[in-house]
């Protein structure tokens, strides 16, 4: 299959990291100017349930475990790398 987010480059599942990983990179973005709005937040939230297929329970938990780690620089470049292995560019 295409890489997507449900799908990694070689057709194998994305599992609860590489989501995990979308979500931490998605909140870093957004916090980059000092805050996240609840405009960006429910977009993010958004777009992880369409494109990851997630309930809205575990979207929630994602996006508690990505605020959390985007207070540590090196556990955000750890998954943008875990991403970078796993998805090509398209």
């Amino acid at each position: 299959p295409e890489p997507t987010l449900l799908f990694d480059r070689l057709g194998e599942p994305s599992d609860w990291m590489l989501k995990t990983a979308a979500a931490v990179i998605l909140v870093d973005v957004a916090c980059s100017d000092g805050r996240v709005t609840e405009a960006e937040l429910e977009s993010i939230c958004i777009s992880l349930e369409e494109n990851l297929a997630l309930s809205p329970g575990k979207v929630t938990e994602l996006i508690e475990v990505a605020s959390a780690a985007v207070e540590d620089r090196q556990r955000v470049r750890d998954f943008v790398r875990m991403v970078a292995l796993r998805f090509t560019p398209e």
